[in-house]
């Protein structure tokens, strides 16, 4: 989680908020109720990471993350 957190931190910093939400979304999935999964959930907030704010086609590839953490490595190189 924290490694993702990293990542998530960098790609917010260089502009690129909706691919830094797709890593943040992959922390929760990955590791339900821990310390890592509430910072990306505050980190999330605070990018206002959702599909009201970044698109439906934002959701969708969040979705496909929740069913395949493998989606956020190919977002990302998007």
């Amino acid at each position: 989680g924290e490694s993702l957190l990293g990542i998530a931190r960098v790609i917010a910093d260089q502009g690129d908020a909706m691919a830094s939400c797709l890593y943040l979304a992959e922390i929760p999935a990955r590791f339900p109720g821990s310390e890592h999964a509430a910072e990306a959930d505050r980190r999330m907030a605070a990018l206002q990471c959702g599909a009201g704010t970044l698109g439906m086609g934002a959701a969708d590839a969040t979705l496909d993350i929740l069913q395949d953490p493998g989606a956020a490595a190919d977002m990302a190189g998007q």
